[in-house]
């Protein structure tokens, strides 16, 4: 893989929101909590890795509240798109399942071509949106 391969990045440490008084990890709320424990200083933990937009709009509401700022224009988070979002349509896993190939064994060990089933297809228009199809493009090689 070369840097001019990598569209986009991500990382991130997620801190639990835990009750310090629980005996057991099965406590474990995957919500998030967004607080102003000391002046200024806004805090958010918990969450999950979908609801990172939730999280973000969320703390930020509370940076304007707790810095009493007046923002001239309000939130995009809703308008913005990931890498893969744009021109996303959630029937474009049925381009995939009749333009891609993918490799089946048979019985007796012989490799022949397969239409690429719509669970696969599915998974790909799911997990990678408008860029999908460069996925299997690369996993057919």
């Amino acid at each position: 893989v070369r840097r001019t391969d990598v569209l986009s990045a991500w990382s991130g440490i997620r801190p639990l929101a835990i009750d310090p008084k629980a005996k057991s990890t099965e406590s474990i709320s995957r919500d998030h909590v967004v607080c102003e424990d000391y002046p200024g200083l806004v805090t958010i933990t918990g969450g999950k890795w979908t609801t990172y937009r939730s999280m973000a709009e969320d703390a930020v509401d509370l940076a304007i509240k707790a810095g009493k700022l007046s923002p001239t224009n309000g939130c995009v988070t809703h308008n913005l798109q990931i890498v893969g979002g744009d021109g996303w349509n959630p029937a474009s896993f049925t381009v995939l399942a009749q333009q891609y190939v993918r490799m089946k064994k048979t019985y007796g060990g012989k490799v022949v071509p397969g239409a690429m089933d719509t669970t696969a297809a599915k998974h790909l228009a799911h997990a990678y949106g408008t860029l999908a199809e460069r996925v299997a493009s690369i996993a057919q090689v």
